[in-house]
């Protein structure tokens, strides 16, 4: 009859424990290393835009509609685009607050439906290269204010029958 016997002080599982433990160590090592960098030539889909705040270039390159479910905020050194030739629709379901600018290149056209407040702050231009004023239309949908600050500018129709429109400090304008 063969008899063995553990050595005592040997953890069973060990070399499963190491394996684990470097396979773990090599994860997170490749891990640090990686990066995740925006494009800014790839293409938005439409459902990519939700409630948030955007801080990097972003330029829609397909036409369609994009639904913003809450507030949506373009912060300084940050732009959306659109496109030279994309016909695009955004609806905003809460407040648009804008220290970035909008863009629209070429033919390009945008439709800014916002259910809340619009802000301006200065120095912002909406569809300021291209300056075509039939390019570019806000709409307000609700009874929210639209504000614009300092040097801001807008380059294509307000429609917003139940809001105020306040135009503060310095020379706001409307083309």
């Amino acid at each position: 009859v063969a008899e063995y016997r553990r050595k005592p002080g040997l953890v069973p599982g060990r070399p499963a424990l190491l394996f684990t433990l470097a396979i773990c160590g090599l994860h997170f090592t490749a891990m640090a290393a990686a990066g995740i960098y925006p494009d800014p030539q790839m293409e938005v889909p439409a459902a990519a835009f939700g409630s948030g705040v955007m801080t990097a270039n972003i330029t829609v390159r397909t036409s369609g509609i994009y639904y913003i479910t809450g507030d949506f905020t373009i912060k300084s050194l940050a732009n959306l685009q659109i496109a030279d030739g994309v016909n695009a629709v955004f609806i905003v379901g809460g407040n648009v607050s804008l220290t970035g600018s909008i863009k629209l290149l070429g033919s390009a056209t945008l439709n800014l439906y916002v259910n809340g407040n619009t802000t301006l702050n200065t120095g912002v231009g909406i569809n300021a290269i291209i300056q075509n004023t039939s390019n570019f239309t806000l709409l307000g949908t609700g009874s929210g204010s639209i504000t614009m600050n300092g040097t801001s500018q807008i380059y294509g129709a307000i429609y917003a029958p139940k809001s105020s429109v306040l135009l503060q400090n310095s020379t706001p304008k409307i083309y």
